[in-house]
C-alpha cells in the first residue's frame, strides 16, 4: 500500500541539497557529475566572493560615518556572512552531511521492518509533519533573501531616477552593500547580476544547513517516539499464549537498539552543538538589529522587508528550540513507555532488564548550547528577552 520511495526522509530536503551543490549524484553519469561539481564550486566561490565584498565595504561605511540605518543593515549582512561561513566550516569539520546520509540510509532500511500498522501510520503522519516543517522553513529563508533584493532594487531605481533628474551621483544605498572595483552607477547590469548571484549562493547555503539540522533533530525525535511504541507493545495486552524466552530475547534486542539511539543522539549533539551555540549567541543580536532598522525605516517596502526578516529569525529560533526540546522529551518518554507495557508479566530476568532500560532512559538525550546547558523552548524565550534588551540599548 505504501511505497518506501514515497516516504524517503531525504525527499523533502533533496531539492535544497541539489541547489546548494551538496547532493550526492550517482557516479554512473560522469558528464552530469562533472557539470554538477562545477556548479558546486561556483556556489562556494560565489559565497566566498560575497564575504570578501561585504566586509571591506562595511569598514568603509563606518570610516566615512554613513547613516545609522545603512550601518546597521550592512552590519547584519556581515554578521550573517560570518555565521554562514562558520556553519560551513562546522559542517565540514564534523562531517554533518556524511552523518545525515548515514541516518537517512539506516532509516530507509528500517522502513521494511515496520510490520505493526500503528507504527507505520505513525511514521507516515510524522513524515507529513516533517515535510511541512522543512517547507515552511525553506520558503521563509528564501523569501527573506529575495524580498530584500526586490525592495532594494525598487529603492535604488528611485535613486537612479533622482540622479538623472538632478544631474547628481548619489550612491546606491539599498540591497547588499558591496565593495566592487568599479563604479556601481556605471555598471548597473553587472552590479545587479552580482546581487542576484550572491543572494542565491548565500540564501541556498544558509537554507540547506538549517534544513539539515532540523531534519536530523526531527528524525532523531521520530526514532525515539517509534521506539516508545515498540516498547509499549512488545507484550500485547490480549495475548495470553506467548512464550517467555523469545520475549526476553526481544527485550534484549530493544535494549541494544536503545543504546544505538543514545549513541546516535550523542553524536548528533557533538556534530551540531556549536551551531546551536552560535544561533543562541547571535540570534538575539540579529533580531535586535532588524527591529532597530524597522523602527528607523521609511516606506512600506522597507518596513515590510525588515518585518519579514524579524519573523524569519524568530521562527527559525523557535523551530530549532522546539526540535531540540522534542529530542529531550521523547528520550525521557521511553521510561514511561516501559511502565505502560506489560513488563510485570515477564520472569525475573525480564523484569531486571526492564529496570536497566528504565535507568538508562532517566538520563535524557539533550542537544546542548555548545559547552553549556540544554537547548529547550525556554532557551528560545531567553533569546527573545535578550533581543529586547539589545533593542533598548541600541535605541538610547
Amino acid at each position: 500500500m505504501y511505497s518506501a520511495d514515497t516516504y524517503k526522509l531525504i525527499n523533502p530536503v533533496k531539492i535544497y541539497l541539489i541547489c546548494a551543490g551538496k547532493y550526492r549524484i550517482p557516479p554512473a553519469n560522469k558528464k552530469l557529475s562533472m557539470l554538477y561539481k562545477v556548479y558546486s564550486i561556483f556556489i562556494q566561490l560565489s559565497f566566498i566572493t560575497f564575504c570578501l565584498s561585504v566586509w571591506p565595504e562595511f569598514l568603509r561605511l563606518v570610516i566615512q560615518r554613513y547613516d545609522t540605518e545603512i550601518l546597521i543593515s550592512s552590519f547584519v549582512i556581515v554578521i550573517n556572512c560570518i555565521k554562514i561561513l562558520i556553519k560551513l566550516l562546522i559542517f565540514q569539520k564534523n562531517k554533518v552531511l556524511d552523518f545525515f546520509y548515514d541516518v537517512i540510509k539506516k532509516e530507509e532500511d528500517l522502513w521494511e521492518c515496520f510490520d505493526e500498522p500503528d507504527i507505520k501510520s505513525f511514521y507516515i503522519r510524522k513524515f507529513s509533519e516533517y515535510k511541512k516543517f522543512i517547507l515552511v522553513q525553506a520558503l521563509l529563508t528564501l523569501l527573506a533573501g529575495f524580498v530584500f533584493q526586490i525592495t532594494g532594487l525598487v529603492n535604488n531605481l528611485h535613486i537612479i531616477a533622482y540622479n538623472q533628474a538632478h544631474n547628481t551621483t548619489l550612491e546606491l544605498r539599498y540591497g547588499y552593500q558591496l565593495w566592487l572595483p568599479f563604479n556601481k552607477l556605471d555598471h548597473m547590469f553587472v552590479f545587479y547580476l552580482l546581487q542576484i548571484q550572491f543572494t542565491w549562493a548565500a540564501s541556498i547555503l544558509y537554507c540547506m544547513m538549517n534544513l539539515i539540522v532540523s531534519a536530523l533533530l526531527i528524525i532523531e525525535a521520530m526514532q525515539l517516539e517509534i521506539f516508545q511504541i515498540r516498547v509499549r507493545n512488545f507484550i500485547p495486552p490480549n495475548e495470553s499464549n506467548w512464550i517467555m524466552e523469545p520475549k526476553v530475547l526481544e527485550l534484549k534486542k530493544l535494549i541494544k537498539e536503545h543504546q544505538d539511539l543514545i549513541r546516535v543522539g550523542e553524536h548528533l549533539n557533538k556534530c551540531i552543538k556549536n551551531i546551536v551555540f552560535m544561533e543562541y549567541i547571535l540570534g538575539s543580536s540579529d533580531i535586535a538589529s532588524a527591529v532597530v532598522t524597522l523602527t528607523k525605516s521609511e516606506g512600506v517596502d522597507n518596513m515590510g522587508r525588515q518585518l519579514i526578516l524579524i519573523i524569519l529569525l524568530s521562527i527559525q529560533i523557535f523551530i530549532l528550540a522546539w526540535n531540540t526540546n522534542e529530542v529531550k522529551i521523547q528520550s525521557e518518554g521511553i521510561a514511561d513507555a516501559v511502565f505502560q507495557s506489560n513488563w510485570f508479566m515477564l520472569n525475573k530476568e525480564g523484569t531486571q532488564l526492564t529496570q536497566v532500560l528504565i535507568e538508562r532512559a532517566q538520563k535524557p538525550l539533550v542537544i546542548t548550547i555548545g559547552p553549556f546547558g540544554a537547548m529547550t523552548t525556554e532557551s528560545a524565550l531567553t533569546i527573545i528577552r535578550a533581543a529586547y534588551s539589545y533593542v533598548s540599548i541600541m535605541r538610547q
